[in-house]
Parts: structure tokens; sequence; C-alpha cells
């Protein structure tokens, strides 16, 4: 390039560092092509984040680290701002782009102290800024006291020198790039902040040029996708077409206990992962998944998290979501038919019919890390019909939830058990009678309750040899005729 790309930077020696760093890679990259590389300029700038050093970074705006450099990108003063990928803001002001992310120096998170964290004393003084860290640091040793501190690198280690703090956590990656790395006494088993250790080159959307000189050096260009795949509500056939087509170009199947085993088989080719999730029983922690899931696709792999229903309905999938986008990972999501709706369609139960209900509402039966000893009451909408997933070890919580919210005692409810598979089960009662039924049918989860007056459009009726549940062809119509003649 003829004119000098203008590289817009903070001004720590950090900052400084890290735009030596990408010139380099582009440098040996253009020579081992044979190209001349670019000249460039480096314009100096202090964000908010530099300015203020006494606001915490959990009280401060996503854009506190980039916000001057992004802005004299889009006043044309900049061509380009490197910034460290895990200070981007969540959403990029509109008109800017990442062209690369560079590959990971180093996520880890490392302790700078007077002496190794295992021979830290009693009630030390530990510096970081970040609530993350800190609850980390709270977990392994809740005797210290945490001391909130900002700044460059030499402005801490500063600190330990005075006495301020016995020492500090921070990225590894910092420390390598000034070449502190002696500095480092133990490196922490967490995983550090998304991004971390990694480099954004982020200029304007439309230089394509600059686009393209900047994404060859792009880690994103080796990796794979991740695709959210609802199996549906059990039965195997309830899968969708586009679901299929994502198993069987899938390199790696994540699977749940919800799911049917036997829709692996449209992924022979791929490496089949265990990661059943009930109450009380993980295979894998939800950290552990959404790592695995991270590594896999950072390894260029086609990822297929295959989930019991529908992906986004009452389970981590979007959790899932973010973690993998703030790794700047490809998510694509396949609807799946849930529960909620596929199993009582199955038995011919209308969640809204006309002149009965016009109105449903779907609720967990229990909330995230739920004291099993201390179980909390179920809050219940204004809704005709209620359908609660999750819920059967809850079920006399719920029942007297309804109870206190004025529900009748004659009110319809249902459970079902392993809804649309060949064992399913079905017991029909009252908000009076459901609690007992229950026990003397030895229900089992997963399992799903119905509450409201289109329960009565089901007719069962004896299961044939075969053992598959049959309905009446004509019950769900004499039920219509019945609810119209009242």
């Amino acid at each position: 390039m003829n004119l000098p790309v203008k590289i817009a930077s903070r001004s720590s020696p950090l900052a400084l560092a890290q735009v030596e760093e990408v010139i380099r890679v582009i440098a040996t990259l253009s020579k081992a092509k044979g190209k001349q590389s670019f000249t460039y300029e480096i314009l100096k700038f202090e964000t908010s984040g530099d300015k203020d050093k006494t606001t915490p970074v959990t009280h401060s705006r996503d854009d506190f680290f980039t916000d001057t450099l992004d802005q004299a990108l889009l006043e044309g003063k900049a061509d380009i701002a490197i910034h460290s990928a895990k200070d981007l803001p969540q959403h990029l002001h509109e008109g800017l782009k990442i062209f690369a992310l560079t590959q990971i120096l180093d996520d880890k998170d490392a302790w700078v102290g007077r002496v190794r964290w295992q021979d830290l004393p009693l009630d030390a003084r530990v510096g970081t800024s970040s609530v993350l860290r800190q609850k980390q640091i709270l977990q392994m040793r809740p005797d210290v006291t945490i001391v909130n501190i900002r700044g460059t690198i030499g402005e801490r280690l500063q600190l330990i020198k005075t006495g301020k703090v016995d020492g500090f956590v921070t990225a590894a990656c910092a420390l390598k790039r000034l070449k502190l790395e002696s500095e480092i006494k133990d490196i922490f088993p967490w995983e550090g902040k998304p991004a971390q250790g990694q480099l954004a080159v982020v200029g304007r959307q439309n230089d394509q040029k600059l686009e393209n000189l900047f994404s060859a050096i792009d880690a994103r260009r080796g990796y794979g996708k991740v695709t959210l795949v609802g199996a549906g509500p059990g039965d195997g056939e309830l899968i969708t077409l586009k679901g299929i087509k994502a198993l069987e170009a899938a390199d790696c199947v994540f699977y749940d206990y919800l799911v049917d085993a036997d829709l692996l088989k449209y992924a022979p080719q791929a490496e089949h992962i265990y990661a059943g999730k009930r109450k009380g029983e993980h295979s894998l922690s939800q950290e552990d998944l959404s790592r695995m899931l991270k590594e896999k696709a950072f390894a260029g792999k086609k990822v297929v998290r295959l989930k019991g229903g529908d992906p986004l309905i009452f389970g981590r999938g979007a959790d899932e979501i973010q973690y993998l986008r703030s790794y700047h990972i490809e998510v694509e999501v396949v609807p799946g038919i849930t529960s909620a709706t596929g199993i009582p369609s199955s038995l011919g139960i209308p969640l809204t019919a006309r002149g009965v209900a016009s109105s449903v509402a779907f609720l967990s039966g229990h909330e995230e890390d739920e004291d099993k000893a201390h179980p909390k009451p179920v809050s219940i909408p204004q809704a005709d019909t209620l359908v609660f997933l999750m819920g059967l070890t809850k079920l006399s919580i719920i029942v007297e939830s309804l109870q206190k919210a004025g529900w009748p005692r004659e009110t319809p409810m249902m459970i079902i058990a392993n809804g649309t598979k060949p064992q399913e089960q079905i017991v029909k009662g009252t908000l009076s009678t459901i609690e007992d039924l229950a026990k003397k049918q030895d229900l089992k989860p997963p399992a799903l309750i119905i509450v409201g007056k289109t329960i009565e459009f089901y007719r069962s009726h004896p299961k044939t040899s075969d053992e598959e549940p049959r309905l009446e062809p004509d019950g769900f119509q004499q039920g219509i005729r019945r609810k119209r003649s009242d």
C-alpha cells in the first residue's frame, strides 16, 4: 500500500506491544508469500478507561477501553484499531467490523506477588478489578481481602512494592507480551475471560482492501461451527429434516439423556459425547460442556449439540449461544418440537380451544440451583392452560401453589411421563386427586404436567398388543361438540 495505514492504539506499553505483534505477524506472512509488507503510522489515544482509573470496570460502559479508538475509525482519523479482544464491546458501532482475531497467545490468569499463591499468608490483600476473578479467588481463599485496582502492569507492580497489595491477578498473556513472564508466580486453573489472549483488528465495514489484508491472519478462518439441534419430545421420528441434515454433516455430536439414542445413526461418522443432564445428575457440568463445545469448534469441527425438545425452551441453549458467541464462534439453531406442545398434541389435547381456553403459559417446575431441602413455591401466571416442564419432583408444591392462586379443586390435571415414547405413562385427575394418583403409578421423570379444562379433550383407549397408546378416532371431535353444547 502506498499510503501508510493509520493504526489507532491506546498509549500504554502493553497496547503498543500488541500493535507491534500484529505488524510482525502480517510481515512474516507477507514475507512467506514473497510480498512486501505494508507501511504504517501508530496514532495513540486515551480511552475512557485510561482517563478514569477509579470507576470499577463492572460499573463502566462495555466500550470503556475502546471508545475513542472506534470513534477515530468512524471519523476517518484512523484506518484500523487494535484492541485486546476481551475488551471489545458486545456490539460494535454500526459501520465497524472485526477484520481479524489473532491466535490465542495464552488464555490463563496469572498470580503476581511476593510469594507463590499457595504460600500466601492469611488475610492477604489481593488486587483485581474483575468481579469474576474476585469470586474465583474467594472460592479458593475466603480469608483474603479483595482490593479493587486499576492501571498498567507497571503501576500494579508498584502497588506490591509499596505494600498496598500482596499481589494481583492478571492475564498471563499481558505479562508475556511485556517480557515480564518472570513475574508470574502461579497460573490459576480456571478459564480466563472470553477471547483473553487474542488481539482484534477492527476497521470500517466498507474498507475491503484492509479487510483483505488483515483477514489473512484471522484465526476464525480455522474455526468450525456449532449447531444447536432440537431432537423433539422423545419419539425419534419427530426430529426435523434440517436436524437430520446437521447430524449427517457433523464431526462431533453432544447429546442429552432426553434424546432418542437411535438418532445418532444419522451421524455414524461423528464422535458421540454424552452430555446428559437430569435434576441432580450431570455427566458434565455446564461449564465443562460449554468449554468442550468451544474447543471442538476451535479445532475446526462441525459440532452438533443435540437437545431434547426445542433448544431454546427451558434448557441451557441461551447460555451456550452467549458463551460461544463471546468467543466469536458461529452458532446456528435448528428448532425442534418442544415437549410443551408436542406431547399434548400427540394425545389430541389442544392447549387452546375456542370457547374453552384462549391462553397458555409454559413454566419450569424448578428454579436454577434450587435447594432440594427447601423447594420454592411456584409463581402461577394468569392463563387458561398451564404446562409445567420438569415439575414431577415438585408436584406437591405445584398443587399447593395452584390452590393458593385460586384454582378450583376440581380443575383437571394430567401428568405424562416419557411422552411420545413407547413407555409413556399417563395419569389424569384433578387438583385434589392428582398427587395420590401419581404416587400409585410411581411416575418417573421426565414428565409433563398440564393444568386446565382442555385436558377433557383427551380420550384414552386400551393399548394394543404393541403397547402403543391409541386414541379413539373421533375422541377429539366429541370433546369439541360437548364443549360447544355446554
